[in-house]
């Protein structure tokens, strides 16, 4: 290889495909033998994500384990190889024996790589993952291959644990549908509701993340919210103003739809939580066909919340919902 590659953004996500599957794209250090042998040899496979002998054979099996918190029993999982085409394609179905909480997963890894510019683009593809794992399973992908570039770049780089609880709340968990036209998130947020409660009203908290203007303190009163995605202009009127629990507005724009509609229904409810502060956001009476949309800017709206709440600049709007918008889409047609 003739220079060091770039270490991967620490933005550098992967994509919800749909409610089941998600793809990270990475552009490795080469060449391409020794990243296959890093994704198949248990020694090397071990200094980034466990040591296990992926088996060459169709229908071959191997078992990874791993401990959890405090040396407390973490998990363990099969491995069966579905594809083994060196050093372009390697598919294996993921079979978790033991995992934290009981849950057992069946779902399929599948690992392809091809020549890049100076390095190896690896593409991975995880999918018929349940709908509830994607934040585990995503920022554990993420923090993984970061620490592979690392092990292939020869810089060290960071701990796959470390990396995973800084990298998971960026994911965060993925909303839900529980009636038409209904959306619903919740995010444990990293501040005490007095805190959060002050970004959902007040003027300049609320333009760091949400929307120019803000929300007035009297039930029954209307004001003017303009975007910060899209400049769009909301009309509001608060339903429910009670700090620092619980927050109701109804939201009505006549730039987003040219036929008469009913406004819906945003609230807001803030719980203590030892790590801060439970939101759980419900969305109600949103327009036909557009619940998973509007799922996914709330994500990254919350995305950017919590972003501000650590005193950190979030990620762009349109590249956390363009990262997560199809996944919601089909979650939204699954709960239809």
């Amino acid at each position: 290889m003739s220079e060091r590659l770039t270490p991967p953004a620490t933005d550098a996500f992967g994509t919800l495909l749909d409610a089941r599957t998600i793809r990270f794209v990475r552009d490795l250090p080469g060449p391409i033998d020794r990243v296959w042998a890093y994704l198949t040899e248990s020694d090397l496979k071990a200094t980034w994500i466990g040591a296990t002998e992926i088996p060459s054979t169709v229908g071959g099996e191997s078992t990874m384990t791993w401990e959890g918190e405090d040396g407390e029993p973490g998990g363990a999982l099969t491995i069966r190889t579905r594809v083994f085409e060196p050093p372009h394609v390697l598919e294996y179905d993921w079979i978790e024996l033991h995992a934290p909480g009981g849950a057992i997963r069946d779902s399929v890894v599948r690992f392809e790589l091809a020549d890049h510019d100076d390095g190896v683009r690896l593409t991975l593809t995880h999918r018929a993952l349940p709908a509830d794992s994607y934040t585990t399973i995503a920022a554990g992908w993420h923090a993984h291959l970061d620490t592979l570039f690392a092990q292939l770049d020869g810089s060290g780089g960071p701990d796959a644990y470390a990396r995973y609880a800084e990298i998971e709340p960026r994911y965060g968990a993925l909303g839900t549908f529980p009636a038409a036209g209904t959306v619903r998130l919740e995010r444990v947020l990293p501040a005490p509701p007095e805190r959060v409660w002050e970004y959902l009203t007040e003027r300049d908290l609320l333009a760091l993340w949400f929307a120019h203007g803000e929300i007035p303190s009297t039930v029954g009163a209307t004001s003017t919210l303009t975007m910060l995605a899209g400049d769009v202009t909301t009309e509001t009127n608060v339903q429910v103003y009670d700090p620092p629990r619980t927050l109701a507005y109804t939201m009505y724009s006549t730039q987003l739809e040219s036929a008469p509609h009913d406004p819906s229904l945003v609230r807001f409810e803030l719980a203590p939580h030892d790590d801060g502060t439970l939101l759980t956001l419900t969305h109600s009476s949103v327009l036909p066909g557009t619940s998973g949309r509007v799922a996914a800017g709330w994500h990254a709206l919350c995305d950017a919340l919590a972003a501000r709440l650590r005193d950190t600049e979030p990620s762009g709007f349109l590249d956390v919902l363009n990262r997560v918008v199809a996944g919601y889409e089909s979650l939204a047609r699954e709960a239809t």
